[in-house]
């Protein structure tokens, strides 16, 4: 053989437009926080772990309780940087082993893993309502945010992924019904002490 030819390709415009369709479909396009898809994903992850080690999982299903009438107050330009300002902050609150998602609007869903303790639980959920108790600064107007949160935790709620999400989603409810701004437990006795 006395001669080569070569011919190259370059890929790179290629392989970061994969990457970026990608992440499009697993991130929610306005706060860049895990989607439903990811999620759900990381949730049947977490759970198969919480079985092999032992542990408690907790999920919380968070939503904002007054972010009807700042949309209509403020406008909903106003909501969405909101919104981003809510998902930052939740992202603060908790390790980066966790889970923040963003399933819609103003719900927002977190998975915490690897705990041993119901009061570890508790703290995360106080922490988060302390996190965003302060008003949130947007354009000389300092907006106050109220949260409501539900807590489902596994195994004593469910070990199955929907019906966890659906029952951290009816104590959400419950803390909205108690006047919202607080944390609820499925398991009324874990609310007690």
């Amino acid at each position: 053989t006395t001669h080569f030819v070569v011919i190259l390709h370059d890929v790179t415009a290629r392989v970061v437009t994969e990457m970026q369709m990608k992440h499009q479909a697993y991130h929610d396009a306005l706060t860049d926080l895990p989607n439903r898809i990811m999620f759900e994903d990381r949730l049947q992850l977490a759970l198969a772990q919480a079985r092999r080690d032992g542990t408690l999982l907790a999920l919380l299903f968070l939503d904002l309780d007054n972010f009807k009438s700042i949309n209509d107050q403020h406008g909903h330009q106003m909501g969405d940087r909101l919104l981003r300002v809510v998902a930052k902050r939740l992202v603060a609150c908790v390790r980066i082993t966790d889970t923040v998602s963003r399933l819609s609007g103003d719900e927002f869903t977190i998975i915490l893993q690897g705990l041993d303790r119901i009061q570890d639980i508790r703290q995360v959920a106080q922490k988060i309502l302390d996190c965003l108790i302060a008003p949130i600064h947007l354009h000389g107007q300092n907006v106050p945010v109220q949260i409501s949160i539900g807590i489902a935790v596994s195994p004593k709620d469910s070990t199955d992924p929907g019906c966890l999400l659906a029952i951290a989603d009816q104590a959400m409810y419950r803390a909205k019904d108690c006047g919202g701004q607080r944390w609820y437990f499925a398991t009324p006795e874990w609310n007690l002490e």
